[in-house]
């Protein structure tokens, strides 16, 4: 992805979550591909989804992630679930 480094937030540093390009007014910048795999036949909730990634996000020095619409894997409960994680300038 993006070959920007920043460095990692704060733990307790706000990450913004959005669903498409479009809701972010800001100049951005891509800085990692984050993910959340369940695999324990467990439907998680959105927040259960979020939260990882948003952890995730923050290692990577991003303030905010844009969601992928999540994947459910054929004949199982797998849930897949990606974001971009950005830093909004």
């Amino acid at each position: 992805l993006g070959s920007h480094n920043f460095p990692p937030l704060s733990p307790t540093d706000e990450v913004l979550v959005f669903s498409n390009d479009s809701e972010i007014h800001k100049p951005f910048k891509v800085v990692a591909l984050v993910t959340y795999d369940t695999r324990h036949g467990k439907w998680d909730s959105l927040e259960d989804r979020i939260n990882p990634m948003k952890e995730k996000a923050r290692e990577a020095g991003a303030n905010a992630i844009i969601l992928a619409p999540y994947r459910l894997a054929t004949g199982s409960r797998v849930v897949h679930a990606e974001a971009r994680a950005v830093r909004i300038e």
